[in-house]
């Protein structure tokens, strides 16, 4: 039954009333600009400066209308800012309250957590915090742990996730002005909610290494994408892109003059004259095409891209069905004589196919459309080589730009030292610091071919590979993918099997490649950048050396000091 004192509380006005969230919790927002307040329902945190690329936009959209309850969301809403800004006044005298400020990443999932247990509370009919008991707590982890797509038991380690906002908002209950749980109730009173959900104590790294049957073609296919194929298709790729910028499309043309009616007449006589054929469609705007009931399946000129051969003319607008019909014939002429077909890459020039056995071109006719996408695969192969030569963390990796290689410097006996400039974000303040990474040179030259491809690309806002892309193993199954697909069988390359790859992984296997080696525990510690020893040893498997007096783990899979040549000479 709710109490007095609760109703009472419904009345009062948050002491974050109209307050500047970002000012509160003390995150930046550029100059000029404001965050948002507390009264709104949605806190809209994309323009925070200084936010890690990493972070997805999705993830500083803080939605609280999710909460069905109008008087949970502010309870919400008044938690997470508590969980921010840990040095408020308000917050400092709530003797449960965590003392470090709550990560911004996490707020996202902290938020999502919560809306399930309020909703899940108004769908059982409770219509005040106060009623909550032990008996509805343990209903709802009931509830939880089979709330998946299919009904199935949710990890351990979810479900504390789950859990977490239940208990947090028995330590946040002096602060909350529109609902609270009844004074002196604590759900799972006693006991931590990690023991609650049965989850287990990290021991060591939980990541695997890449087995070695997957690693050896990977890094040979990424290595020779980088080194052999990547120069060639950032060359066209920016080929592309001067020409299309030289001859701009500035406007729709439906009459022609008698000059570019002789322009289009000498253009497609010179391409009958040198068997050129005429610039063919993608098939996303050929389809387009048919759908919009202007073009018939049966045109002959269906295919043919009017804008490129407008361009190639010399008419530098866009051709409509008016004037089409006026070129009609000549183009239909020379379409039956030289056929039409992708424009970029013809004539590609001969490689070295990767197994060595003989040439091929480096690649068939594409179409603007498909040379992109053959860019982002090369960025693909780019990621890969920096991900596995450097250890670099997912969120180092996504703070790479296209400044971020930096000019090599001397080292010793005529050596080169090669760095790599990015941001250090986990374990510092929001945003994180600039670092350097000390790199080889085939690591640094990916990075390079990356930046190049991505100055020609504006969807990245800035970043190397792109928002979240290094984060996430879609990048390297689409390498693969293409690697085992005709194309890479065309150019020689081993097929790829199947399994788990990403920068966790990555990161992993070197770290073991390094550990072993004499003082190579401190040296994986340094390149790293890990705070603690320890955790190298957990990265490596070195304790077990120091346990036992045996010959550690990281030295029985073969990756000792002959093993660790073997193990990256993948490009013979």
């Amino acid at each position: 039954m709710t109490t007095p004192s609760i109703l009472a509380a419904a009345s009062r006005r948050s002491p974050f009333s109209g307050l500047d969230v970002c000012t509160v919790a003390q995150l930046e927002m550029p100059p000029g600009n404001c965050g948002p307040l507390f009264d709104d329902d949605l806190w809209d945190m994309t323009g925070l400066a200084r936010a890690p690329k990493s972070l997805t936009l999705t993830a500083l959209r803080w939605d609280f209308r999710r909460i069905v309850n109008p008087a949970w969301r502010t309870v919400a809403k008044e938690m997470i800012l508590a969980l921010l800004a840990p040095q408020d006044e308000h917050v400092t005298v709530l003797p449960h309250a965590f003392r470090k400020p709550k990560a911004v990443s996490a707020v996202y999932g902290q938020i999502s957590s919560m809306a399930l247990w309020l909703n899940w509370l108004h769908t059982e009919g409770v219509r005040t915090l106060a009623d909550v008991d032990q008996n509805l707590c343990d209903r709802y982890m009931a509830f939880a742990s089979r709330s998946t797509r299919h009904g199935r038991t949710i990890q351990p380690s979810t479900l504390l996730n789950l859990l977490l906002s239940v208990q947090y908002l028995a330590f946040y209950n002096g602060l909350f002005t529109h609902d609270a749980y009844a004074p002196g109730f604590t759900p799972w009173a006693g006991r931590s909610v990690f023991e609650v959900a049965g989850a287990k104590k990290q021991a060591g790294n939980l990541s695997g290494p890449v087995p070695d049957h997957v690693f050896q073609p990977m890094m040979a296919a990424a290595l020779w994408v980088v080194e052999t194929l990547g120069p060639y298709v950032a060359e066209e790729i920016e080929r592309a892109q001067a020409r299309k910028e030289s001859r701009p499309t500035i406007g729709i043309r439906y009459s022609l003059s008698k000059r570019d009616r002789d322009r289009f007449a000498e253009h497609l006589n010179a391409c009958v004259r040198d068997g050129v054929p005429l610039p063919q469609l993608d098939r996303g705007s050929i389809t387009q095409r048919v759908r919009s009931g202007v073009w018939s399946l049966s045109d002959p000129l269906l295919e043919v891209n009017l804008d490129q051969l407008g361009r190639d003319a010399g008419v530098s607008k866009e051709i409509q069905i008016g004037p089409l019909e006026v070129l009609r014939p000549l183009i239909e002429e020379a379409a039956a004589k030289v056929g039409v077909a992708a424009v970029h890459g013809r004539g590609a020039a001969l490689v070295q196919r990767a197994d060595g056995n003989g040439a091929a071109p480096w690649t068939l006719p594409l179409n603007y459309r498909q040379l992109r996408t053959l860019g982002s695969l090369v960025q693909g192969a780019c990621l890969v080589v920096t991900a596995a030569l450097s250890g670099m963390r997912a969120s180092e990796l996504a703070e790479l730009s296209t400044d971020s290689c930096l000019p090599p410097t001397p080292a010793y006996s005529g050596a080169m030292r090669y760095r790599l400039a990015s941001r250090l974000i986990k374990g510092q303040e929001f945003g994180g610091v600039p670092e350097e990474w000390v790199v080889i040179e085939e690591a640094w030259r990916a990075v390079g071919l990356a930046a190049r491809i991505a100055q020609r690309d504006g969807s990245l806002n800035g970043a190397l590979f792109g928002r979240k892309r290094s984060a996430s193993a879609d990048i390297y199954i689409q390498f693969r993918t293409w690697v085992n697909g005709p194309e890479g069988g065309r150019l020689g390359l081993a097929p790829i099997p199947d399994g788990p790859v990403n920068a966790r992984n990555l990161r992993r296997t070197l770290a073991m490649a390094l550990a072993n080696r004499p003082g190579g525990l401190i040296a994986a510690k340094i390149h790293l950048k890990h705070v603690h020893v320890a955790t190298t040893e957990g990265y490596a498997k070195a304790r077990e050396l120091h346990q036992t007096g045996e010959k550690s783990q990281v030295a029985s899979s073969g990756r000792g000091p002959d093993g660790l040549q073997r193990y990256y000479e993948v490009a013979s």
